[in-house]
């Protein structure tokens, strides 16, 4: 409860010079007779050091008001926001250049073609409203300094640590392309050039991988799901068949699948790594697709459509799994697939690794050399781990 009543300050406080508290870190400080300011002392979350902030003379700021203000600022201190350092911030005068809210516009529309999905794009867009632009929005990318960039990265290393390094190539990026833009040089949000020294290394963040069924359990597991009726349980059967990742199948369309070939041709922007995959399509998968050729409407519908003709949700394919007795992620059946391809076949590893979609070991020089997608290979390995689980 406040402490310090109009009729005490008057009373009492102004005529004992000296700090006065009004609970929760809220002080009036008295100089001399009717001479009175408000102050509020934290921890920065910043920097961890503590501060005051002045919310005013007494005589212009009653109690009530100087509340206000506080819990305020206690609302930003809370957020990992230093309200001492965005008032220093917004009392510079305006530098000359672009600010961090027009880099960022600039930045997003000269890539508008290259991103790799929307999802991507609205993550850019999210993390830098969330995080960067109510602190920097208006200030000049020029004047941005190391120590701003960790007043917003500090607060989130600990808890969020990959999401807090890629927002901090995001800070490098637009900074980067406002110094390009201008003729300057940025190193405040650069890796190589400080903040390691700073910030704990996010490659040593302990990975949590997504659960993953037993090669046991694979049989039990298929003849539970195969008795799951709904397009969302079909999907999920295509997934694991293909060991796919969720995003491409949600998204795939009739134009994709070839059922006479057996191939289903992943366009470019539904893969993670930015680049078109086709898939071999064992007996069981094209018969699970030719199950659901009636839902089609044309070669741009979707295979798997939701309600209303719209992609299923990730979350749709996640809650079929939930439904079950398993304690599995969609993603960790690749990682079954990965360790039958290992334990129970003599498949050569890049095989493996390549019905996965992962980037071959070697680099840019193994792939300058090597461009086939080893698709006469990874059918027979798809038609083996088909017959793992179906009967064909």
């Amino acid at each position: 409860m406040p402490k310090l009543t109009v009729e005490k300050i008057e009373k009492t406080c102004l005529k004992s010079p000296g700090k006065h508290s009004d609970g929760s870190g809220l002080w009036l400080y008295v100089t001399h007779k009717d001479r009175a300011s408000w102050n509020l002392r934290f921890k920065s979350p910043v920097t961890g050091k503590q501060r005051e902030l002045g919310l005013g003379r007494y005589k212009d700021v009653p109690p009530n008001v100087a509340r206000i203000k506080a819990n305020e600022a206690r609302v930003k201190i809370r957020r990992g926001r230093d309200p001492v350092e965005e008032r220093r911030l917004a009392e510079r005068p305006a530098q000359i250049g672009m600010t961090v809210r027009e880099a960022a516009e600039a930045y997003i529309k000269a890539r508008s073609d290259g991103w790799r999905s929307p999802k991507s794009l609205t993550q850019w867009k999210s993390t830098l409203d969330r995080f960067v632009l109510p602190t920097l929005g208006n200030v000049s990318c020029k004047a941005i300094t190391r120590e701003q960039v960790l007043g917003i990265l500090t607060p989130l290393w600990e808890s969020q640590r990959v999401s807090a390094s890629r927002l901090r190539g995001r800070m490098e990026r637009l900074l980067n392309h406002a110094a390009a833009l201008e003729g300057w040089v940025s190193s405040a949000a650069d890796w190589k050039k400080g903040l390691e020294h700073l910030l704990i290394d996010p490659k040593k963040t302990k990975v949590c991988h997504h659960p993953a069924l037993p090669l046991k359990d694979v049989q039990s597991f298929w003849d539970q799901l195969r008795k799951r009726k709904g397009v969302a349980a079909k999907a999920v059967e295509f997934t694991i068949l293909t060991a796919s990742r969720s995003r491409p199948v949600r998204l795939a369309t009739w134009s994709e699948v070839d059922l006479e070939e057996k191939v289903w041709t992943c366009p470019w922007d539904h893969m993670k790594g930015g680049e078109q995959f086709r898939v071999p399509l064992s007996e069981p998968a094209v018969e699970l697709l030719r199950t659901m050729v009636p839902l089609g409407g044309g070669p741009s519908s979707l295979v798997f459509p939701g309600l209303g003709g719209c992609p299923l949700s990730e979350n749709s394919l996640q809650a079929v799994l939930h439904r079950m007795s398993f304690r599995v992620t969609i993603h960790g059946f690749r990682s079954t697939f990965r360790d039958w391809a290992a334990e129970c076949t003599d498949v050569q590893s890049d095989i493996a690794e390549a019905a996965l979609d992962h980037t071959l070991r070697g680099g840019q020089t193994r792939s300058a050399y090597q461009r086939g997608d080893l698709l006469a290979k990874r059918r027979v390995l798809m038609d083996d781990w088909s017959k793992q689980m179906v009967t064909v």
